[in-house]
């Protein structure tokens, strides 16, 4: 079987399970699907883009931004209100039509063959995307598709991403996704053609404080407070031993593949 039909194959499964999950809701269908009254989902939507509009201050509005594996489209609407230009990528089409449904949401829209984006080289300012690699699970397509995405970028671009982590890989085989380490995500970047410019930790998986989210007992007002202090966690004691931490990677397009990548700024092991 050539690469090019390995790609689709694993393509056509991954855009069925996302198909599948779009039937969950819009919020559901791409952040905790368990999660039914929402309020846990309020946060992490919360959290996310906190963390990722404080990584894109420094790039001017009215600039196109791409948005990889764009889901239900809630992070182009946070793009939109920003005032950025997003384009939002997606391999499923149901996911796509949740979307769609946003009044609020003005970015463009495009499924997304799994292998090459439809744009020119050099094309956007940055890229975005929430919880998407960790489904890439086959680590030489995710080379690809990050090497896809350093072709669309411009000179000195950002590349963005929030992605759950381990100290050491775990395959979650019922939801199609490997957390890998740390390290493993810098060495991909850097096969890529990104310089890694910072890393952290934004929250862990299992915070005790979660499940007083979950059930509505912490009400909105104090998201930004318990996200200092898991931001405080993560920097103090690092990435959990027996679970998993939510990261962002702040990557830059590279003139040159480098050899190695900058030290990191979330004190990681």
């Amino acid at each position: 079987m050539s690469a090019t039909e390995l790609v689709m194959r694993f393509m056509g499964v991954t855009r069925k399970y996302w198909d599948e999950m779009a039937g969950r809701g819009p919020d559901r269908s791409v952040m905790d699907h368990n999660d039914r009254r929402g309020h846990k989902n309020k946060y992490l939507t919360y959290i996310r883009d906190n963390a990722i509009q404080n990584a894109l201050k420094e790039i001017p509005a009215q600039t196109a931004i791409l948005d990889f594996g764009c889901g239900t489209g809630n992070l182009l609407r946070m793009l939109c209100n920003r005032g950025y230009h997003p384009v939002g990528v997606d391999i499923s089409f149901d996911l796509l039509r949740h979307a769609c449904r946003f009044k609020k949401n003005d970015g463009l829209l495009v499924q997304y063959d799994g292998e090459h984006l439809p744009f020119p080289s050099n094309f956007f300012n940055a890229c975005v995307t929430h919880e998407v690699l960790i489904h890439l699970t086959d680590d030489e397509l995710l080379n690809q598709c990050l090497k896809e995405i350093n072709r669309v970028l411009k000179p000195g671009g950002l590349f963005i991403a929030v992605e759950q982590t381990r100290r050491k890989r775990v395959f979650k085989k019922k939801d199609m996704k490997l957390q890998r380490s740390v390290e493993e995500f810098l060495h991909l970047l850097k096969s890529a053609g990104f310089s890694n410019r910072r890393n952290m930790i934004i929250r862990r998986g299992h915070f005790p404080l979660i499940y007083l989210i979950r059930y509505g007992l912490i009400p909105d007002v104090l998201f930004p407070y318990v996200g200092m202090l898991e931001s405080f966690f993560g920097k103090v004691f690092k990435t959990p031993i027996f679970d998993y931490a939510n990261m962002i990677f702040v990557a830059e397009k590279s003139s040159v593949v480098q050899g190695g990548c900058h030290d990191s700024e979330g004190g990681l092991n």
